[in-house]
Order: C-alpha cells, then sequence, then structure tokens
C-alpha cells in the first residue's frame, strides 16, 4: 500500500492518502515520517482509496501511543480520519476512542469524504484567523 503525502501550507496540514492494502507496518512508517521533523498541526488520513485493512485493536494503540509520545509538536492541531465504509469508519471510531483515553491534546473527527475533512480544517483555520484580525 502507497501512502501519499501533500502538505498544504496555508492550512498548516499534512494529508496522508492510503491506497490498496493497509498493513500495521506501512502506517506506523507514515505515522513515524510525518513526525520526524516540523509535523503540521493539522492531519488528514484519507483512508478512503484503502481495499484492504488488516489490522488489530492493539495495533491500533500503538499508534495512538505513538501520537501520544509526540503531542507536544501538534498541541492544538485537528485530526481528521477518511472513513467511506462501515469497516473503515469503526476502525476509526476505536482510534478516536483510544486517542481520547490518552489524552492526546488534538480534537480528531471522522468524516466520510475528503471534501467534508478539508471544510472542517478550514473552517477553524477561518475561525482562528478572523480572531487574530
Amino acid at each position: 500500500m502507497p501512502i501519499s503525502t501533500e502538505t498544504r501550507e496555508e492550512l498548516d496540514l499534512t494529508i496522508l492518502t492510503a491506497t490498496g492494502e493497509a498493513p500495521f507496518s506501512e502506517l506506523m512508517q507514515a505515522m513515524e515520517s510525518f513526525y520526524t521533523g516540523s509535523p503540521t498541526a493539522n492531519l488528514i488520513w484519507d483512508c478512503s482509496q484503502v481495499t484492504e485493512i488488516n489490522i488489530l485493536n492493539r495495533e491500533l494503540q500503538t499508534i495512538v501511543q505513538y501520537a501520544k509520545k509526540h503531542s507536544d509538536k501538534r498541541a492544538g492541531g485537528q485530526t481528521a480520519l477518511v472513513a467511506n465504509s462501515s469497516l473503515k469508519f469503526g476502525l476509526a471510531r476505536m482510534t478516536s476512542i483510544f486517542a481520547e483515553l490518552v489524552g492526546l491534546p488534538w480534537e480528531m473527527k471522522i468524516f466520510k469524504n475528503l471534501d467534508a475533512a478539508m471544510a472542517w480544517i478550514k473552517e477553524r483555520r477561518q475561525a482562528e484567523a478572523q480572531i487574530k484580525n
């Protein structure tokens, strides 16, 4: 499964797009790459093009624990999970529950498409810009 990375500096946003199969090892590798250096405050995991997911609960917890370990780099940011099927939505929901349990310092929401996730990120950025003005 390739995971592509797109950065949109104007939104302080990274979009990680997974396609094909989604093994834990590649998801972790993408997380490690994202957190190396200066990660953006906002992150979208777009899994709408994933065709097969074989991941265990403990592996989801490992991903969340890794994010928690590096949470100081993204405090106050947002994470959107794009899940366009019942199975993906369920896994995304489990991930968000694990994130709540460990106290990740950013908001996480699940969306059915990338456009809705982008709108959520843009809305908050616009609200923050208005407050500054």
